[in-house]
């Protein structure tokens, strides 16, 4: 097994639990393919050969709110596990041949941990002839579109556009539990007076005088909370996620007087938003809408493939570790098909050559030229 990532971003902050979104995983365990809390599907596909990487194996796609799934109907270790926010652009086609006849493409460029990669899925035509509004090419792109578009949902945001004549733009399915004026922000040492307000997805704090001074942090990036000491006193302090995206940040708040009342209060505020944040946790709502259901014969036949799969499993006694991963020859070379080409790896070093007259690109340690390249041939 071979899990495409282990601890970038910060070293010093804890990594988001929902990995599903941020993460590229390529042969991972069977339960890492489960659905989240709040992650749905929103088309299954049976028939789907990765082209790249595992020489046109058949197998299924699953698109859900926050990745997509593929795995091996040949091989039951062989899957993929591509997060949208890696996603940096999609684009379909359509072809004919005497092997594959009438097929759709689906080629996915995507960016993780600094390196690009490349798959491309291919299923036949008849896949999707029945509803072209619901055909691989359509789902996938309608998802990647609206997960582009709900990131306020699931991301930190600062100094945006959320407040409107002194009031919160609440968010589709979003509604305020509760409301404290008064409060310092004292992350940036300017102690602007604002409010802050609870919702179910987020904790917003604006600035009462200039609205434009604001943050949004989303539950489901709150890694901790606390009241801690600072040069203003005791103050509530929130910590969010590093991941392969952002570093993590912490934000600074104090009631604006100083009274022993006041800093009582303060924990009372910490306390709520850690319930806050434990109820949002039970069942996420990651803002990514999509219209119409995939046939039920499909997620059927997907369903019995995944249970058998799981079985397999189960009967084989699987319960590897992520870490200390073994990865074989077979798994690099896999590994290597994804990468798109004109990657740099930090194995690779940027040389100047003079016979051309340009930078070029040569393997550390090696010592060849173009030159004895040509020689050579």
């Amino acid at each position: 097994m071979f899990s495409w990532l282990k601890g970038h971003g910060s070293s010093s902050a804890s990594q988001c639990p929902h990995w599903q979104q941020e993460e590229i995983r390529i042969d991972s365990n069977e339960s890492h393919l489960k659905l989240c809390a709040g992650e749905s599907s929103a088309g299954a596909f049976s028939d789907v050969h990765d082209v790249k990487g595992s020489a046109g194996e058949p197998g299924s796609l699953q698109i859900t709110t926050l990745r997509f799934i593929w795995r091996s109907s040949a091989n039951k270790r062989g899957n993929l596990s591509i997060g949208l926010n890696t996603v940096q652009s999609l684009m379909t086609s359509k072809s004919e041949s005497v092997v594959h006849g009438h097929s759709e493409s689906l080629q996915v460029e995507a960016k993780f941990a600094g390196t690009r990669f490349q798959f491309v899925f291919r299923t036949p035509c008849t896949n999707s002839s029945c509803a072209p509004e619901l055909s691989l090419a359509s789902v996938a792109d309608r998802i990647h579109q609206s997960f582009n578009k709900s990131k306020i949902y699931r991301e930190l945001k600062v100094k945006s556009a959320i407040i409107t004549g002194g009031e919160l733009d609440l968010l589709e399915y979003e509604s305020i539990h509760g409301q404290l004026p008064r409060v310092l922000n004292v992350s940036n040492d300017q102690g602007k007076v604002g409010r802050m307000i609870f919702t179910n997805i987020r904790v917003v704090w604006y600035c009462t005088i200039d609205n434009d001074s604001n943050v949004s942090i989303p539950y489901l990036q709150i890694a901790s909370s606390s009241v801690r000491n600072s040069k203003y006193g005791q103050a509530m302090c929130i910590e969010t996620y590093a991941s392969s995206q952002a570093s993590s940040y912490k934000f600074g708040f104090q009631i604006a007087s100083s009274s022993e009342s006041d800093v009582k209060r303060l924990k009372d505020v910490v306390a709520l938003l850690r319930a806050a944040c434990q109820s949002y946790l039970e069942m996420p709502i990651f803002g990514v809408q999509f219209e119409g259901s995939f046939s039920a014969v499909e997620d059927a036949l997907l369903a019995s493939e995944i249970n058998g799969r799981e079985s397999l499993a189960t009967l084989a006694g699987e319960h590897e570790d992520d870490e200390g991963l073994i990865v074989d020859e077979a798994e690099h070379h896999r590994l290597d098909a994804y990468k798109q080409l004109g990657e740099v790896s930090g194995e690779a070093e940027f040389i100047f050559d003079a016979s051309l007259g340009l930078a070029v690109v040569r393997e550390r340690g090696a010592t060849y030229t173009a030159d004895s390249v040509w020689n050579e041939m």
